[in-house]
């Protein structure tokens, strides 16, 4: 009687999972939910102070309610300049700032080429589940916190 060993079964198992584990993404990529806003705005702010930062660039971030999107722009702002990146805000959030300065009568953030930003705070509120999430963005820090508020 021919039959498999255990040893062959497990590394006929093991070239099947890492096989999937390398062509599944590729296959179906990840796309963030509208759920995910806190994150991609917590992503968003991080990669624009290391983006000021590393380029040694002072950037802007600004919020346009016109458009419900916080969009990023190199300094000084003029005709030629392109935005460099944007985060949409689904109609389900409502985003309300403070402690940011207002350019043009929209809120606005800035990031030094020092690593430093002009600071603020971001609160996310999803209308349909009631959840709500405070992004900080400290003046001198190398961070950006977020965090679920109850």
């Amino acid at each position: 009687m021919k039959a498999f060993t255990l040893l062959e079964l497990l590394v006929v198992l093991l070239l099947i999972a890492l096989t999937s584990s390398i062509l599944l993404p590729k296959i179906r990529p990840f796309n963030p939910s509208p759920s995910s806003l806190p994150d991609r705005l917590e992503n968003f702010f991080s990669k624009a102070r290391q983006r000021a930062y590393l380029r040694n660039e002072n950037l802007l971030v600004i919020i346009d309610d016109k458009t419900r999107s916080f969009l990023l722009y190199n300094l000084p702002i003029n005709e030629k300049n392109k935005i460099l990146d944007k985060v949409y805000i689904p109609k389900k959030f409502e985003i309300k700032v403070s402690e940011v300065f207002e350019i043009s009568s929209s809120p606005a953030i800035l990031f030094f080429s020092s690593g430093a930003s002009s600071g603020g705070e971001i609160e996310i509120i999803n209308r349909e589940t009631a959840q709500r999430w405070l992004i900080r963005i400290p003046q001198s820090a190398f961070y950006i916190e977020k965090k679920e508020l109850l």
